[in-house]
C-alpha cells in the first residue's frame, strides 16, 4: 500500500507511475497465474503457462460452468460472432504471453499490440517495470522452478479428481 496523503493534501498531483495486478490460484479449476502492469496509458499482461501452450483453465472453467447464467457463448455461437469479438474470445481462452494494450485508444483491449514493432520500446519499458516489481515482492511466479512446482501440485490435485481446493492446503506456501 501507499499513503494518499498527499494526494488528498494537495503536496503532489501523482500518486504512483504503475499499477500492478496478480492472479493466482484461487481453486484447483481455475489455475491460470498472471501477472499484469498499467501505466496511465498501456496495460501489459503476462501469462507464464501460455508459453506452454496451456489454456487459461479459469476461462475454460467460466464457459462450461456459466451456461446457466447465459454469460458465455457456446463454440457455435462464438462463431457468429462479429471477427473482432471472436479473436478476443480466442485470446480470453488461450491468451498468449505477452499482451500489450493501449487503454487511450482501446478501452476493451481487442488490439494485442505486443510483438509490435511500432510499440516496442512501450512493451520493453513496461516488462521492466513488471520484472522490477515481481523481484521487488519476492513474486514466486518470477521463479520457473516455483511456477513448476506449483503447476505439477495443481495438475496432480485435478488428475485426483481432488475438487476445487486441497484437503490439507496448498503446498506451494511451503515453496
Amino acid at each position: 500500500g501507499k499513503s494518499l496523503l498527499p494526494l488528498v493534501t494537495g503536496k503532489s498531483d501523482k500518486w504512483r507511475q504503475y499499477l500492478a495486478y496478480e492472479r493466482n490460484v484461487d481453486a484447483i479449476n481455475l489455475y491460470f497465474p498472471q501477472r499484469a502492469l498499467r501505466d496511465s496509458r498501456y496495460k501489459i499482461i503476462w501469462s507464464p503457462l501460455a508459453a506452454d501452450k496451456r489454456p487459461d483453465a479459469g476461462a475454460w472453467d467460466y464457459v462450461t460452468q456459466a451456461k446457466w447464467a447465459k454469460c458465455s457463448y457456446s463454440e457455435a455461437e462464438v462463431k457468429e460472432l462479429p471477427e473482432d469479438v471472436q479473436q478476443v474470445y480466442t485470446t480470453w481462452l488461450n491468451p498468449p504471453e505477452y499482451q500489450l494494450y493501449d487503454l487511450k485508444n482501446d478501452e476493451w483491449e481487442f488490439n494485442n499490440l505486443a510483438g509490435k514493432k511500432e510499440y516496442a520500446r512501450i512493451e520493453a519499458r513496461l516488462k521492466t517495470a513488471l520484472k522490477q516489481w515481481m523481484k521487488e515482492t519476492d513474486d514466486w511466479a518470477a521463479d520457473p522452478a516455483k511456477l513448476k512446482m506449483l503447476t505439477e501440485e495443481t495438475d496432480s490435485l485435478t488428475k485426483a479428481g481432488k475438487g476445487k481446493y486441497p484437503k490439507d492446503g496448498w503446498q506451494y506456501l511451503n515453496y
